[in-house]
């Protein structure tokens, strides 16, 4: 048996960004549920859930870099800098080809999935919005961490409803266990659209 160890934590979460902040607000026994603002909610039974309002992508990577990436990538990518960083670990020290990239998420980026088609279906084939539609598929986050910290070893999207970020974590620990890879980055990521 191979002993598996978490050595880094990044979060991007409605009761904080960064595992400080997110712990001392569940200490605090704080809410992350909010009235929504970043869309109409006039014809929703509800007006309210969890949502990151506080997230800046530039304290964790340049404008050139995130850019072209939905919101959920520019996430995903943060919270990966945030755990490699708190685990103290040197990726330019490490066979790149022995860490794997594993993310869960039930629907992707459903806020670019809605931007590409209402412009397909606006515009036309011809018309369609060609920057948005990298970001249409679920495992967008997965390629962008790999891409941010140049690993080439598995990169796997899980898309799974609720259970996609348990299924990921799952399938970290059985490539490790088979001594597959040495590092795993393991998450999942959702938005509120």
């Amino acid at each position: 048996m191979i002993d598996i160890a978490i050595t880094g934590i990044g979060v991007m979460s409605p009761m904080g960004v960064g595992r400080e902040a997110f712990w001392e607000n569940c200490r605090k026994a704080k809410t992350g549920i909010k009235k929504i603002t970043s869309f109409d909610t006039s014809t929703l039974q509800s007006n309210i859930a969890g949502w990151v309002d506080d997230f800046d992508p530039s304290q964790f990577m340049s404008p050139g870099v995130y850019r072209r990436m939905s919101r959920i990538s520019r996430m995903a990518v943060a919270s990966s800098v945030e755990a490699v960083k708190d685990s103290g670990l040197i990726l330019d020290t490490i066979d790149k080809e022995r860490v794997a990239v594993i993310m869960g998420t039930a629907y992707g980026s459903s806020s670019h999935v809605e931007d590409f088609y209402m412009s397909l279906l606006r515009d036309g084939p011809r018309g369609a919005q060609p920057f948005l539609f990298p970001e249409t598929v679920p495992n967008a986050p997965a390629s962008h961490i790999a891409m941010f910290h140049a690993i080439t070893g598995p990169n796997t999207p899980f898309c799974q409803n609720e259970i996609s970020a348990e299924n990921a974590i799952l399938y970290a620990q059985n490539l490790l266990s088979q001594n597959l890879v040495d590092v795993v980055l393991v998450g999942g990521a959702d938005e509120l659209s």
